[in-house]
């Protein structure tokens, strides 16, 4: 995956009818190996998130009560990032998700606590209820199907957290993205 991934980056004539081929060819061969290792490590990969962010100084510095934390709600093989979120309630860290707004823009983020209820929408995504308040997050973890090993995420190809993290960073250039 990531080898291959790595490609993408090197400049190229690629035409954009090319460049989008590759990357829907990159999609499907990291969803069948994720889906092969999910089967395998779902919950230990979700107790090895939490322990890396009580264990690593700079994840653990991100971990504050004045920092508002966003996550997604996991589908499918997606790693779970629900533990986290109960750690980070736990401790005083508030926590959001996110809301699809419509196709084409940001998403939205909404107040969310691990035991309150949650809404189906399209996708198949589960977000907070529309009454629970619009924040804005200064942490976010980002769910993605590869990376490179310069960091680069290849995510599902609707642009969503592209557009997102572009107009955070734009408000704050402190924003990070895990």
């Amino acid at each position: 995956g990531a080898a291959h991934f790595h490609l993408l980056e090197t400049p190229t004539a690629m035409s954009e009818e090319a460049l989008a081929a590759a990357k829907a060819a990159l999609r499907a061969a990291a969803r069948h190996d994720r889906t092969a290792l999910a089967s395998g490590i779902g919950a230990a990969a979700a107790t090895g998130l939490v322990y890396r962010f009580v264990s690593t100084p700079a994840l653990r510095a991100l971990m504050t009560p004045d920092r508002m934390f966003a996550a997604y709600y996991p589908m499918g093989d997606e790693l779970d990032c629900l533990p986290l979120l109960r750690r980070l309630a736990a401790i005083g860290v508030p926590t959001c998700l996110p809301s699809v707004v419509r196709r084409g823009e940001p998403l939205a983020f909404r107040r969310w606590l691990p035991d309150d209820p949650l809404r189906n929408v399209a996708f198949g995504l589960s977000e907070p209820l529309p009454e629970a308040a619009s924040v804005t997050p200064s942490v976010l973890l980002v769910p993605m199907l590869a990376f490179d090993r310069d960091g680069h995420r290849l995510g599902y190809g609707g642009g969503f957290y592209d557009r997102t993290l572009a107009s955070l960073r734009a408000a704050d250039p402190a924003t990070v993205a895990i």
